[in-house]
């Protein structure tokens, strides 16, 4: 059994699922749970000699990359509820204009002609 060989695969299948999938996605999550899951369970216990590989970086680097997405998110969302809202072409000179019901028009006739032709059965 080489450790080693199993990690630096489990870890590059990881940082796959990592970088061709959106961030906080079902499959991201999962991907994130499933390493933090293998990294305490297997590779603390049966695996603990395996080194890390060159994509353990990779994924904290994702880790991190992901948090300051949410966290971008989160102020611009902060940032738009206390922004003043405005029309962008009229600025804040905008009128309100109410409207009355709509009103159905009548069906106009038709622009094709149509003949009744009646058959008798055969």
């Amino acid at each position: 059994r080489n450790y080693a060989w199993l990690r630096e695969s489990f870890e590059l299948m990881v940082y796959n699922a990592l970088v061709f999938n959106h961030p906080q996605s079902k499959y991201w999550n999962e991907a994130k749970r499933f390493y933090n899951a293998c990294k305490k369970n297997i590779f603390v216990t049966a695996a603990k000699g395996a080194p890390a590989s060159e994509y353990k970086a990779l994924i904290k680097e994702r880790f991190e990359l992901s948090e300051k997405m949410v966290q971008a998110e989160k102020d611009r969302v902060k940032a738009d509820k206390t922004a003043q809202k405005k029309d962008l072409v009229a600025g804040s000179n905008v009128l309100t204009v109410k409207l009355g019901p709509l009103v159905q028009p009548p069906d106009p006739p038709s622009c094709v002609l149509t003949t009744v032709v009646k058959m008798k059965p055969v």
